[in-house]
C-alpha cells in the first residue's frame, strides 16, 4: 500500500468515527485504525482476534454482509483495501456503491485500494475484476473526489521473492446534506443482484 493514501484516509476521517473495513483480512488496518480511537467494523472471514479493543468483528466475505446489513446502520467512513477486485463489476456498481452510500453519513468518505491489471507474476488466480483509476471515479460518479492515483510497485513475497503489484486507489468524499431538505436516502431499496440496468448514483446524492 502506498503509505500517502492511509494517511490520506485517515486525515479526512473525524475523530471517533465509526469506520467500516470491509474486506478487512487479518485485521492489520482495523488494528491501527482503531489505535487512533476510531470504533471500527471489521468484515472478514479471517479474523485472527475477535477481542481486540475498539474493533468489531464479523466473519462474513463482502456479499453475504452487504445483504444482511441493518437499514439504520451508518458509518462515517468506509475502507476496503484489496477486496474490491474480488467482486463482479456488475455487483460493485449495482449493489455495493448504493449500499455504501446508502449508509454513509453526509460528509462521509469511502477509500478503497484495489489492483488495475495483475500482478507481475501473474497471480495463480485471477481476480474477478480489475479496477482502474478512471473506473473507479465512474464507479462513484458524482462524489467529490479527495484522491486518485495509479502506479506500479514492486514488493517482497512472503517467500522472499518479488512481484509488481499494479495498483489504483481512490478517496471520495458524500456530500454533507442540507439542514432545509430531508434525506434523499430516505426512501432507498437496496437494489438486487439481478436488477436489470446499471444504478445511478447521482439518485442516491443530496441535491
Amino acid at each position: 500500500m502506498d503509505q500517502n493514501f492511509i494517511d490520506a484516509f485517515i486525515e479526512r476521517c473525524p475523530a471517533r468515527a465509526r469506520i467500516l473495513d470491509l474486506g478487512a483480512g487479518h485485521g492489520r488496518y482495523s488494528k491501527l485504525l482503531a489505535g487512533r480511537g476510531h470504533a471500527v467494523t471489521a468484515v472478514s472471514p479471517d479474523c485472527d482476534d475477535p477481542h481486540l479493543e475498539n474493533v468489531r468483528w464479523t466473519r462474513a466475505d463482502v456479499t453475504a454482509w452487504i445483504a444482511a446489513l441493518e437499514p439504520d446502520a451508518r458509518f462515517d467512513a468506509v475502507f476496503m483495501r484489496h477486496s474490491l477486485q474480488t467482486l463482479a463489476p456488475a455487483y460493485a456498481q449495482d449493489v455495493l456503491a448504493p449500499a455504501l452510500l446508502r449508509h454513509l453519513q453526509p460528509g462521509g468518505v469511502i477509500a478503497i485500494e484495489t489492483f488495475f491489471a495483475d500482478s507481475k507474476p501473474a497471480s495463480s488466480v485471477p481476480f474477478a475484476s480489475y479496477w482502474s483509476a478512471k473506473k473507479l471515479h465512474r464507479l462513484f460518479a458524482g462524489l467529490e473526489v479527495l484522491r486518485s492515483e495509479q502506479y506500479e510497485q514492486d514488493r517482497e513475497t512472503r517467500g522472499g521473492g518479488e512481484k509488481l503489484f499494479r495498483l489504483a486507489d481512490i478517496i471520495v468524499k458524500k456530500p454533507a446534506a442540507r439542514q432545509d431538505q430531508p434525506s434523499r436516502f430516505a426512501g432507498f431499496t437496496r437494489p438486487s443482484a439481478a436488477a436489470s440496468g446499471s444504478v445511478s448514483l447521482m439518485q442516491y446524492l443530496p441535491r
